[in-house]
Order: C-alpha cells, then structure tokens, then sequence
C-alpha cells in the first residue's frame, strides 16, 4: 500500500490520476454488464473496492464522489436491465449511503495514515539529529577531557606559579607554585596568599585585586616581594587575570621568580655604571664602532687625546683621521679584526683635529650574532704611544749604535789579535827553534820561562777573542750529541800530569752516566771543563783532590762536575767570579792566571743552552757544575777526533820540492825559513806580496804554498781563489796560516780548496808533521 501510495500521489500527476479513476469506473461498468446475470448480487459488494481506492488515493471528495458516482451507476444499470419500483430507490439509497462514507473514510484514513507518516519521518530526523548531537556531545566531552588533561599536564608542570584566587583565599595553586612559597599541593584547605607578600607590598596588591574584580583599570605586571615559609625573600613578577572558575569569577595569578634576574640585572647596571665610569674617566680612548669603521661611540677622552668631542667623532669613519702611510696596514687589520673572534692590537698614526699626527695603539675586539655569528660591533680602547715609539727610535737607534760599536770592537779584536799573534809567533817559534838545540840547564830554563810566557800570552788573546765574538753573536757553535765518558776520561788524562807535582789526586765518578750523551759543541764542552779542572788543580791545596762527576737531573739534563779540597769562595765574591778579569786576588800570588776562563765558560755554556753554577763553602772546598740537555746515543760509530797537538810520526826525509811563503811580515818569513832548514833539499821561495806570489807561483809552480790572509796588497783568500783557478797552478796545495783563528774563517777557506788551516803562533811540531805529508802527498 505504500508504494502505491508513493506511485499515486507521488509519481501520477493529478490529470492522470482523473483520467486512471475514469477509466477505472468504465472497467467497472463493463465487468458490471458482462457478468450481471451471473452475479447480480455482488456488484454492490464489489462496488465498495474503487470507491475505497478512490477515497484512499484521492481523498476524501473524491472518496465520496466516487461512491455517489457508483451508487448512480448502480441506479442507471438497474433501470436499464431492472424493473423500477421501490427496491430500485431503496437499493440506491442504500448504496450511496454506504459508498460515499466509505470513499471519505478511506480519504480521511489516508490523511491521517500520510500525517502519521510525516510525523514518523520527522521523528526519525529528530532521532537522527538527536543521534548526531549526542555523538558530537560525547567527542566535545572527550575532546574537553583531553583539553583538561593537557591543561592539567602544563599546568602542573609549569615552571611559572599558577594561583586562583578567590574572595581574596588561594583555592588552587599548582606545584611549581607550591615549591615557590613552601606550601603542599592544592587539595589541602585554601590559604591566604596575601600573607606570603611582604609587609610593604601588601597594601598595593590588595588595592589591585579589588580594582581587579571590579574591572578597574590596573597595570597588567608588576613586581611584589614574597617571603616564603623557609624565611627566604624573593622577588616575583606577578600577572592577573579575571576568569570564571568552577561558576564563580576569581582571579588567575601567574608568578614568574624573577630574583636571579633582578641581581643580574642589577649587576649589569652596576657593571654598566663601572664601565662607563671608567670609559669616562680613563685616559685611554673607548670607543664603539661599526663594522665599517664609522664611530657609534667615543668616550670624553677623545677630546684629550684627538682633540675632537665625542659628538664630533660619532657617525664619522675612523679612516678619516688615518695618516695616508698607514692606510693599507690599517686596511689588512681590519680586515683580520673582522675574521677573528680574539683581541687584536694594532699601532698606527692619527690626525689630531690642530693637524699634528700621533702614534696609538688600539686593541679591538668584535661583538658578533649570536645566532648567525655576523659582527654587529668592534669595541676599542686606543691609548697614545707616541712617547713610547719616540723612545722605541731612541733605543733602536742606540742599539744599532751598540751593535756598530760591538763590530767596531770585534774588528779591533780581531785586528789586535792578528797584530798581536804575528809577532807572537816568531816569539814562540824561534823559542821552541832553540829548544831543539843543545843548551844548558839555565839556558833550557829561559827558554822555558820565555814559552811559558808566550802561551800565556796567547791563551790570553784567546779567551779575549771568544768572549767578544760571543757579546756580538759571531760564535759558531756545531751541536751534536756527545758521550760523556770518554770525553771526560780525555779531559781528565790531559789534566793529570799537571797535577802530579802538586801530588794532587784526581779521580772520576761517572757510573752509568757515563754512557749518556749530552748536546753540545765537542771542542767547546772540552775547552770549558778543561778550564774547570785545571782551576780546581791551580787553586787545590797540595795533597788534595779533584773529583770529576756527573749525575742526572729531574728536568731531564745531565749535570757534569768539578769538586776541589781548595780553601772555597766566600758567598759575597762568588758573583765576582764570572766577571771578565776578575781574579779575586789571586793576582798577587804565584798562580797564573788571565781572569777570562770561567767568565769565557760561562758564556760559551749558555751559548750552548746549557747552565754553569757553583756551590762553595769556605774551608772545604768548591763545585763547580755544567748542566746541558741529555740527548740519546746516536748509535753511530765515531772516529776519534784528531788533536792537533799530537805530533804526526810522518818521517822529514822528503824529496826535493819547491815551497812558496806568501807572507808580509819578516820576522815570520824568517821562522819558517830556520824551520826548513834542516830540509836543505826543500827549497823556500817567498814574496811579500799577494800578486807576486801569483806570479812566482805560476811561473815555478811549487809543491806546496804557504799563504797567509793578511797581505798588503790583496785578500789571501783571492790568492787562494786564483790559484786554484789557474790550470798551471790549480793542482798545487795550499796551507793557509793566519793569525785568525775564527773557526767560520777556517771552515770558509777549507771549503774553498785549501790543504790545511793552521794559526799563529805555530805548533812547530805540528807545523813540520804537516808540511812533510802534504809534500809526501803531492809527490806522485
């Protein structure tokens, strides 16, 4: 029936639907003419069917329309096939009076079936908006227990107090809250917050949380002390607000601790205070600029140092005021300012505002970003060194008046020293010419006395030569590791036959040690100890002893020394003793002495990077000590170094060869003359003169030339330098003697091509043991 329902009145339009009843009451008529005679007597019944159909589709006019229409229909067959009569209006009547009720209580029961059903659909969408709302409810409650949850979480973990206040009683307050005024969690009974304020504050923050509830204008923030329960006092920034709480209006009170702040902020003030109080106050410049070099800041020195104000200065480029010389050294500096995190110290010139230029010194540093590290500032404080650069001129220009006079010095040295070693060594050489001479006792005893002297006079000249070349940084000194038991085992056996006669002992006390090695000068490290054992033999008591020992250091150093029996050195002179020709009186007694040796020591073991000292003590002795760094063994096997004081066992019988002298001075020519005389089938020629000597030289090319430097009229060494350029005479060797004894002069001329390097005064021994193996030599 309802999808009838829908198909009628849903589907067929109304005209249709006329014509469907129309048609429907034809199909009645002729089923009703076709079947009269058989069922006569139903037609009225059936008759009730269209009638309902029409009353329930159409409604109830149509309804009973419908059954008038059927009851005159009824009326219209049974006059045409019935008698009329009384039954004919009876029947009629009867079925208009049924038909029609019937078709308008099916319109009536369809309008109100219809209405039952709209109001079942409206019912259905109200369950379903009911529905709806019901789930939206639950998912605002879930959404609001999870708002309320989060809300929880923060709150709870808030490092911010959070308090509700209301009718003046904190009702809620979370923990940070809690741990803030010392007070237990919010479930316990509600406490007064105005309490914990301190005393002085409490009458403003009571005034602001009336105005507060009443709406009255108050400040947003504001800072109150608060005195929790421990006792302690603490500054807290506080922020209201006017919320509804649980139905009620109360006041939400956020509570920041802003007491570390509040010192720190204090600090800084103060800090900023002291700063600027010494930015003004200070002779120096403090300035602030920007990257670029433009003033942001100058403090009320400037007008003191530059001659400008403060005010004159700011929003002006530093490289403004730069002297024109400076500005590409300036520019690199600050360019590197710019790159480096650290302090940077630059010296410039600047223009005063009279024009006059001056010196100063600054020392910048950058104030970068945090986050993208790009400088925002260069912070400086420039002080004036113009005073100081003048004295710096001063002192240069003294120092390279000293170091002038220093190689003024060493040239005079050196130039005494060859003046004084010329003659020297004819001394010494006709002396030790005579001692090779039958002579008498008192006669030997001169001759003696006259060596003696000689070689006192030369180790003088020595000592005086190193300590000059030392003071002007000419000393040349060859580092190597050296073992420290033989070269001590070779000190002391040349050293034990001086002290025999003095009946001294000396002894060693190397142990282990002795298999260390020490960096040193080898030549120099000998000459200092010898000079320390053979002072601890001159100045020994007869009969004493002198111990030679070595021990190691913490510092990772060998320490070498010389302990005597002698009578010691007060503490008061033992500064004296490294004085240059200071002898502490030793000079008025019989031993010999030049006053140079330990302050030559001293100098030559510093040179070395080592330590010279002494421990002294009056009545029983001194020790004197060496300290050098200790090194390893370089496990490579050395020859023993060759002294030049040991005579050569080279037989004098030569063959017949030619010698040429190249010399100025007579008296040295004269000495090796008596020197070869012995070799009369050596044959000396001599030329007092560099280019004579050449010539002779080229025209008899000898076997062997004798040359010394100092010639008047050109260098030995360009003698030499010729010589050996020459093809008649480049295959001729040549020994070279000097009064120069400077160890690069001989290493140069070495180098260089000649044979041999000796220096005046001559080891006679050593002279002749040379001369004859070099001719051997060159003897094919």
């Amino acid at each position: 029936m309802t999808v009838l329902d829908g198909f009628f009145h849903g589907v067929l339009p109304p005209r249709f639907r006329i014509s469907l009843a129309l048609l429907v009451t034809v199909v009645y008529m002729a089923v009703f003419v076709a079947l009269h005679d058989l069922v006569s007597n139903m037609v009225a019944v059936l008759a009730v069917f269209p009638v309902m159909l029409f009353g329930w589709f159409f409604g109830v006019r149509a309804g009973g329309y419908a059954g008038l229409m059927v009851a005159l229909l009824n009326l219209l067959l049974f006059v045409v096939f019935e008698e009329a009569g009384w039954y004919l209006v009876s029947r009629v009547m009867v079925g208009s009076a049924v038909l029609a009720p019937i078709g308008i209580i099916m319109g009536w029961a369809h309008r109100l079936l219809a209405r039952l059903q709209q109001q079942a659909g409206e019912l259905a969408r109200e369950r379903e908006q009911l529905r709806e709302q019901v789930i939206a409810t639950e998912h605002a409650q879930m959404g609001r227990r999870e708002a309320e949850d989060q809300y929880r979480t923060v709150v709870e973990h808030a490092s911010d107090s959070i308090v509700v206040l209301q009718e003046g009683a904190a009702i809620f307050w979370n923990p940070a809250c809690g741990r803030l005024l010392g007070v237990g969690p919010a479930e316990t009974a509600p406490i007064s917050l105005l309490d914990f304020v301190a005393p002085e504050y409490r009458a403003r923050v009571e005034e602001y949380y009336l105005r507060r509830l009443r709406g009255e204008p108050v400040p947003d923030r504001y800072e109150v002390d608060l005195l929790a329960k421990g006792g302690g006092r603490l500054t807290v920034e506080v922020t209201p607000q006017v919320i509804d709480f649980r139905g009620r209006r109360a006041i939400l009170v956020m509570m920041r601790d802003v007491t570390e702040r509040n010192r720190l902020h204090r600090q800084l003030l103060e800090s900023e205070a002291r700063f600027r109080l010494l930015a003004e106050s200070s002779t120096d410049l403090i300035s602030r600029h920007a990257p670029d070099g433009t003033y942001l800041y100058a403090s009320p020195s400037s007008f003191s140092l530059v001659g400008y104000a403060p005010e004159e200065l700011v929003g002006r480029s530093a490289y403004d005021f730069f002297h024109p010389e400076d500005l590409a050294a300036i520019q690199q500096s600050h360019e590197t300012i710019l790159a480096l995190p650290d302090t940077y110290t630059v010296a410039y010139r600047i223009r005063r505002k009279d024009g006059r230029y001056i010196w100063l010194e600054t020392t910048s540093r950058t104030i970068r970003d945090a986050g993208t590290g790009a400088v925002q500032e260069i912070h400086a404080a420039s002080r004036d060194i113009t005073r100081r650069k003048a004295i710096e001129a001063a002192l240069t220009h003294a120092q390279r008046e000293a170091v002038e006079a220093n190689q003024a010095k060493s040239e005079f040295l050196s130039r005494m020293s060859h003046e004084l070693r010329t003659p020297l060594n004819a001394i010494l050489g006709f002396a030790q010419l005579l001692q090779m001479d039958p002579l008498t006792g008192e006669q030997r005893e001169s001759l003696e006395q006259i060596v003696r002297g000689g070689r006192h006079l030369l180790e003088l000249i020595n000592e005086v030569l190193d300590i000059s070349r030392i003071e002007v940084g000419r000393l040349q000194l060859s580092p190597e590791p050296v073992p420290l038991g033989p070269l001590l085992q070779d000190v002391v056996d040349l050293v034990r036959p001086l002290a025999a006669p003095r009946e001294l002992t000396v002894t060693t006390d190397l142990g282990e040690v002795a298999r260390e090695h020490v960096l040193a000068d080898h030549q120099r490290l000998k000459q200092v100890l010898l000079n320390l054992i053979h002072n601890a033999v001159k100045y020994n008591r007869p009969g004493g002893t002198v111990t030679v020992w070595a021990r190691p250091t913490a510092e990772q150093e060998l320490r070498i020394g010389v302990t005597d029996t002698g009578p010691g050195i007060p503490a008061e002179l033992q500064e004296r003793l490294f004085t240059p020709f200071e002898r502490l009186g030793a000079e008025r007694t019989e031993v010999e002495g030049t006053g140079l040796g330990l302050a030559l020591s001293k100098r030559l073991v510093e040179a070395m990077g080592g330590t010279l000292g002494l421990e002294s003590e009056v009545g029983r002795g001194s020790a004197f000590w060496v300290e050098l760094p200790r090194v390893a063994s370089p496990h490579v096997d050395q020859a023993p170094r060759p002294d030049k004081t040991e005579t050569l066992s080279v037989a004098l019988r030569v063959q017949p060869a030619t010698v040429l002298y190249i010399e100025d001075n007579l008296s040295n020519i004269r000495l090796i003359e008596r020197l070869l005389a012995p070799w009369p089938h050596v044959r000396l020629l001599t030329a007092m003169q560099g280019r004579l000597g050449l010539e002779l030289a080229w025209e008899h090319r000898p076997d062997l030339v004798l040359l010394d430097l100092h010639l008047p009229d050109m260098a030995g060494d360009e003698v030499l330098r010729q010589i050996h350029q020459d093809a008649r005479t480049e295959a001729v060797p040549v020994i070279v003697i000097s009064a120069d004894a400077t160890p690069g002069q001989a290493s140069r001329l070495l180098a260089w091509g000649a044979r041999a390097y000796l220096t005046k005064p001559l080891d006679v021994k050593y002279f002749l043991e040379v001369v004859g193996k070099t001719l051997q030599d060159s003897r094919p």
